[in-house]
């Protein structure tokens, strides 16, 4: 057996044995077919986090990334999930979409670890492209932290109003399930990935990393806001490292940030509301499905939004004109509780106002 020689290490001696371990299986399992190996996150400039922190890998194919290929590669996730030694996210991409879609945080925030360094190759992705990521993030996490509710409504309320932290906070399972720790990361990756999307939004700025927000945020849009994600990054970043403190002191500091939260979320998303109409009238058809989808998730009750979608509803793409008339009943049905008992002339004169 060939031993496996890291490029670069994490200084980090149980992180590179398990790098070295994830290397030589995809070797064996996909011989000749892998370009590289890059490390993204916390684990190149050693801020992780032990129990919290996942160590990210990105694999890359040479060449396209074959549906069998994608098969097999989920196959072996699942394996190695029961056989972890810590958080593991492995993603597997062919070079050919990098090249033709840009990838940023692999071009400009990863550590190569094994095989052909290609980042050089990798086109800068455009700024909009950028954006549609954060938003895929945005969405994701909203829809996790307020326990896996797939339609949210504007402006936003609490997830929990009833808890101590307002459902912002979770208990997680460390690796090998030996110990539950009481965390903020969902919640502050939430408030983390809002404020890259302003700064992408409102200044055209890329954001490689979590940890840099606070600054890139102070640095490009110095608002009302500025001080709270200051706020939240060094409190779970640095001084809590993501656990909810025992002392009755951290925990009303968590407690008043939360407290904050929905009001960021909204102003997020009321930003987001302006560039989601936008997309609509994008040239490309897959843009505008985006969109349409993401309108059918977060419902704003807004005569302009609807009035947009259904500029749509006589598209040639069928599959946009389907998109278009789930979104169209997912507002009708929130609006059609919110104004539960009241004359449908009031409804139709409120939209159309």
């Amino acid at each position: 057996m060939n031993e496996i020689s890291l490029i670069n290490s994490t200084e980090n001696r149980q992180v590179d044995d398990i790098l070295r371990g994830i290397v030589g299986l995809f070797e064996m399992a996909f011989p000749t077919r892998i370009r590289g190996y890059y490390l993204c996150g916390s684990y190149i400039d050693g801020s992780a986090i032990p129990a919290l922190s996942d160590l990210d890998v990105c694999i890359v194919f040479k060449g396209e990334l074959g549906c069998l290929e994608k098969e097999k590669f989920q196959q072996m996730l699942a394996h190695l999930s029961l056989i972890r030694p810590m958080l593991l996210a492995l993603g597997p991409y062919g070079e050919e979409q990098l090249f033709e879609d840009g990838a940023v945080v692999l071009k400009h925030a990863s550590l190569l670890i094994y095989g052909e360094d290609i980042r050089h190759k990798i086109p800068m992705q455009p700024i909009q492209g950028f954006v549609r990521d954060m938003m895929e993030e945005f969405n994701f996490v909203l829809t996790w932290i307020r326990r896996h509710q797939e339609i949210s409504t504007f402006p936003l309320s609490y997830p929990n109003p009833e808890g101590e932290f307002y459902g912002y906070d979770y208990t997680k399972q460390s690796p090998f399930g030996i110990t539950e720790i009481h965390t903020t990361q969902v919640w502050t990756a939430l408030v983390c990935f809002a404020a890259t999307g302003i700064i992408c939004l409102k200044a055209g700025k890329y954001v490689w990393k979590k940890r840099d927000c606070a600054l890139e945020y102070k640095t490009y849009i110095n608002d009302e806001w500025t001080e709270f994600i200051e706020e939240v990054c060094e409190a779970c970043f640095n001084q809590w490292k993501y656990r909810i403190p025992d002392d009755s002191a951290g925990r009303r500091k968590i407690r008043e940030l939360c407290e904050r939260t929905p009001a960021f979320e909204n102003h997020f998303l009321t930003i987001a509301k302006d560039w989601l109409l936008s997309e609509l009238e994008d040239v490309d058809d897959n843009n505008k499905l985006q969109a349409v989808r993401r309108l059918g998730k977060i419902i704003y009750p807004d005569k302009n939004v609807l009035a947009a979608l259904r500029r749509l509803e006589n598209d040639d793409n069928e599959e946009l004109r389907e998109a278009v008339k789930e979104a169209i009943e997912q507002i009708q049905q929130f609006v059609d509780i919110l104004w539960e008992g009241r004359p449908r002339a009031n409804l139709t004169q409120s939209l159309s106002r």
